[in-house]
């Protein structure tokens, strides 16, 4: 992605603007060593970026356990916000979902949530990059859902860098100077294993057996370099204009300064914890599509290619069905995916 802002924390602590972090509290049965993300949110709450609670990466999560009193917090709230995904476009929808109407607002809001469902996204397709390396040959169902995972991704880096170079050097740029000099996109920690399991799975597989991954992926980085063009037209980042080498490896550091900028806290996560939260998240997305358009202050920009546009035009379906994605592995009813054929 672009080159990321500091924690906005840094800048919005003291703001009466700055989005409230509620604590995350465990299963019943489990203690805290799971962490469910908090139920009862304020559902009045305008404009709010949670904290995103996620594992390590190359930790897997975990089953979301019944108990004795019904559905776990988990559950519940994936069913809550489930419900307030069906409502995200609707004429009056929920004050939980709208995303600020200043723009400067409106724009963090946008990168924080954007880059939180791309880190879920992120999770997603790792699985699905290793699934693919764990079969003999590849199963076309699995290339083809790797492949809308890249789109998603894409659709997503369009929403987050969806504002003017001007309001970007401004607002985001500005904060991450605040928080690091050299604040860089290359220091979130969930990327990192996705490239490797890209490069595995070019070396495993003939690539016509790929190609609607390989096309995706290669779609995926050129959007990713016109996002960047927009936003940052002499196309120097942050950790270029301090000299360092972009080869250098991020240290511990500043990892925690990624997650702690992207409202990551990082602990072992059930099941549906994770897709209650990604879910809610595309609902404030759509809701945000919805008010504003993918584009809020891009529109006008130069004309898009076909591909892109068609990324514009299938929206909501990616987003949908990330949420389906995200619910595999919950027990909740879901969608079922399109054949390969359909796609």
């Amino acid at each position: 992605m672009p080159t990321a802002p500091p924690t906005l924390r840094g800048e919005l602590e003291d703001s009466p603007d700055a989005p409230a972090v509620r604590p995350a509290y465990g299963h019943p049965d489990l203690g805290r060593q799971v962490i469910c993300p908090p139920r009862n949110a304020d559902p009045t709450a305008f404009g709010r970026a949670d904290e995103l609670v996620l594992p390590m990466p190359g930790t897997g999560l975990v089953p979301c356990p019944s108990t004795p009193y019904g559905p776990t917090d988990c559950a519940r709230s994936l069913q809550e916000h489930r419900r307030l995904l069906d409502q995200a476009t609707h004429p009056q929808p929920p004050d939980r979902l709208q995303a600020p109407a200043d723009p400067d607002r409106r724009t963090r809001h946008r990168w924080i949530v954007g880059h939180q469902v791309a880190f879920g996204v992120w999770r997603l397709l790792a699985d699905k990059l290793q699934a693919l390396l764990d079969g003999p040959t590849p199963r076309p169902r699995l290339v083809h859902e790797a492949a809308r995972l890249y789109d998603t991704y894409s659709i997503l880096l369009l929403y987050a860098g969806s504002c003017s170079a001007r309001r970007y050097a401004a607002t985001v740029r500005a904060d991450m100077a605040v928080r690091d000099p050299a604040f860089s996109g290359q220091w979130t920690r969930d990327h990192a294993p996705l490239l490797e399991l890209q490069r595995q799975v070019r070396r495993a597989f003939p690539a016509p057996s790929v190609s609607p991954l390989t096309r995706a992926a290669r779609l995926n980085h050129h959007v990713h370099m016109t996002v960047a063009e927009l936003l940052v037209p002499d196309g120097v980042s942050l950790l270029q204009q301090t000299g360092r080498d972009p080869a250098q490896k991020p240290t511990e550091a500043e990892r925690n300064l990624s997650d702690d900028y992207f409202r990551v806290r990082r602990r072992p996560l059930c099941h549906d914890g994770f897709a209650a939260q990604i879910v809610l998240r595309i609902a404030q997305i759509r809701c945000d599509i919805a008010a504003h358009g993918l584009n809020h202050e891009n529109a006008n920009a130069a004309p898009q290619p076909p591909a892109i546009r068609r990324l514009h035009d299938e929206a909501t379906e990616l987003l949908l069905h990330l949420a389906d994605t995200a619910s595999e592995n919950t027990g909740h009813p879901i969608r079922p995916s399109p054949s390969p054929q359909t796609l």
